[in-house]
């Protein structure tokens, strides 16, 4: 019984060194930020841990936001810096002002 056990777990840790050496999209996200957070109401909250990735050849930075650095931790929000120049052909300035906030306060405290 020992035997099979220990042969199942050499198989399964194969199988997770081999699927973890494949690129994913969970891969990359490198950039720590540790910023407030505008809510949408107006507020301030956090802060935040941000951790990024750049896309689109690093136009857009792609964030997953947790309230700690805990590995345990739930990701609670999701979050796109987007480079001004794509916004401003794409987003007229009443939706701008009414749905989006600019980053450079919560960058600037990170």
């Amino acid at each position: 019984m020992i035997a099979i056990i220990a042969i199942s777990l050499a198989a399964i840790t194969t199988v997770a060194s081999a699927s973890s050496k494949n690129a994913s999209p969970a891969d990359g996200f490198d950039i720590h930020i540790m910023a407030p957070h505008a809510m949408p109401d107006g507020s301030v909250a956090g802060p935040f841990h941000h951790y990024c990735k750049g896309i689109e050849g690093g136009k857009i930075l792609q964030c997953l936001l947790f309230k700690s650095t805990d590995p345990e931790a739930r990701l609670v929000e999701i979050e796109y810096f987007i480079a001004k120049d794509i916004v401003r052909e794409n987003v007229s300035l009443y939706t701008w002002n009414r749905h989006y906030h600019d980053h450079a306060e919560e960058v600037a405290t990170g």
